[in-house]
């Protein structure tokens, strides 16, 4: 599935996009509304005012559309059981199939039970929550999925690289994640849309790096493609090395990293 987006305005952000199919696309903003609002349009939830295109057919209340990709926030509480028979009941009255085996079988896999109080009533804890959300992911089995906060709640690195691990294999088509951490996917996405703090849309992939300055450059030099700004200085590096040299000169200090590795920059000075 081919996901074209053409003239979209958002924050006064212009955004020109083109997903090719078997991609695996990520997210971010520091304003979260911000990706919320975005991947509602392009899950076809919402007016996009014919801008979003899946195979160049609108987006918006397109029922082929919805027959083959599926939206979810990892961060909403959708089951409350574990009873495979109840969960069934329920898809199917939205016309969704389920792999009652596969569901088991990740549940066991990232022990859903041991998050889970079970009284009269399940009630999961948070990481308990996100894993029954890629368990039911998984077994409604359609192709294109679009997910905020894929691995919100997760702490432990195996469920991270587990989820990490699902959400980028071949089970699944083109992709779309908005990412509630970004080194969670470190080397496994094909681009990621940033979405600046200065009204503009960038594309990186894994080629890509950024650069890393003391919060008070900006009030000494004009630093270009400018992506986030809070105790650090973000920016897409896209200086030379003779930039670099003259910052080394003028004892600027910078440090160029990958573009999954800013989470840890982010936040307020």
């Amino acid at each position: 599935m081919r996901i074209d987006i053409k003239g979209l305005k958002l924050a006064n952000i212009d955004i020109n996009l083109n997903i090719q199919e078997n991609k695996k696309l990520g997210v971010f903003s520091n304003d979260k509304n911000l990706v919320i609002t975005f991947l509602e349009l392009v899950s076809g939830i919402n007016k996009n005012h014919n801008t979003i295109f899946a195979n160049d057919i609108n987006v918006f209340d397109n029922k082929v559309y919805f027959e083959n990709r599926i939206y979810f926030d990892f961060k909403n509480r959708y089951l409350t059981t574990l009873r495979v028979k109840k969960i069934h009941e329920v898809l199917k009255s939205y016309n969704l199939e389920f792999n009652s085996d596969k569901f088991i079988e990740i549940c066991k896999e990232l022990n859903v039970r041991g998050e889970t109080d079970i009284s009269y009533k399940y009630e999961f804890t948070k990481a308990g929550n996100t894993f029954v959300n890629l368990a039911m992911l998984c077994s409604v089995e359609r192709k294109n999925i679009i997910i905020n906060n894929p691995t919100i709640n997760l702490n432990l690195d195996s469920d991270i690289e587990y989820f990490k691990k699902k959400l980028t294999s071949h089970e699944f088509n083109t992709v779309i994640l908005g990412l509630n951490n970004v080194s969670h996917f470190k080397n496994s996405l094909d681009q990621i849309v940033l979405f600046s703090d200065f009204g503009s849309m960038y594309v990186v992939d894994n080629n890509d790096s950024l650069i890393v300055f003391d919060s008070n450059i900006d009030k000494h030099f004009l630093i270009k493609d400018k992506l986030f700004k809070g105790k650090y200085f973000i920016a897409l590096n896209t200086y030379t090395k003779e930039d670099l040299k003259n910052f080394q000169k003028m004892k600027v200090k910078y440090e160029i990293i990958n573009v999954y590795d800013f989470d840890k920059y982010l936040g307020d000075e």
